[in-house]
């Protein structure tokens, strides 16, 4: 296994103390709409966070102590086989492959009264377009210069290596919102480049045409694809 990404929304917490105790990658600030159903705040400040594996079931049980205690939120970090999440004094450790486990988190969620649309944690639930939420991506724009680095969700964080190279999916440049297929599809049509990296990722491009197997390369045993002037 390795270490949890996950997001933390600096407004849903009661005691703030545990942002100390986390590696905040980066920030990003959401105004509130009407869909964020949280009419009593003006913004969402989103926490992209990364937790060592060995830290992760004390940081859930204080996050879950820190959450606002009048209103009901949630909070989530995750790896490529365990997945947290986490409401005001109740936490679920999945197994990412049990929907039945999933389906447990997303009963409660609803229950207390979270928008359905922000408890669809479950690789297992299909969005409009028949997708799951497999993609990490993130957009790096210089000039009139759009680069969209995409990577498996699964492979986030995590180190590969072989004889020669060692490669690691670092998310401060693979990560900014996770997404499903048809996502991903809009963004790289606004790319002018792609980096694209992992099983998934790269298969997509080629079921796809966005790339052709020619130009897969293979680093550290994932497939990889660079494009450009998409």
């Amino acid at each position: 296994m390795s270490d949890y990404i996950g997001v933390i929304i600096e407004e849903s917490l009661e005691d703030k103390k545990v942002l100390q105790k986390v590696k905040i990658l980066k920030t990003r600030i959401a105004q509130v709409t009407e869909k964020h159903k949280t009419p009593w705040i003006k913004q969402w400040t989103l926490h992209t966070v990364e937790i060592p594996e060995n830290q992760a079931d004390a940081i859930s049980k204080e996050l879950s102590k820190s959450l606002d205690s009048k209103h009901n939120w949630y909070a989530d970090f995750k790896n490529d086989k365990i997945h947290y999440i986490i409401f005001r004094d109740r936490v679920f450790r999945i197994d990412r492959t049990s929907k039945e486990q999933y389906d447990k988190a997303t009963a409660y969620g609803i229950s207390i009264g979270i928008p359905n649309y922000q408890v669809n944690f479950s690789p297992h639930i299909k969005n409009g377009g028949g997708n799951s939420m497999k993609f990490s991506y993130k957009i790096h724009r210089s000039g009139s210069d759009a680069l969209l680095a995409i990577c498996d969700d699964s492979i986030l964080g995590k180190s590969f290596e072989n004889s020669e190279n060692e490669i690691t999916i670092n998310p401060e440049f693979y990560h900014e919102e996770f997404a499903d297929e048809k996502t991903i599809l809009k963004r790289i049509k606004e790319a002018t480049i792609v980096n694209a990296i992992g099983k998934e990722t790269v298969e997509l491009l080629l079921k796809n045409k966005i790339a052709q197997k020619s130009e897969i390369i293979n680093v550290c045993g994932l497939p990889h694809a660079m494009i450009v002037s998409i």
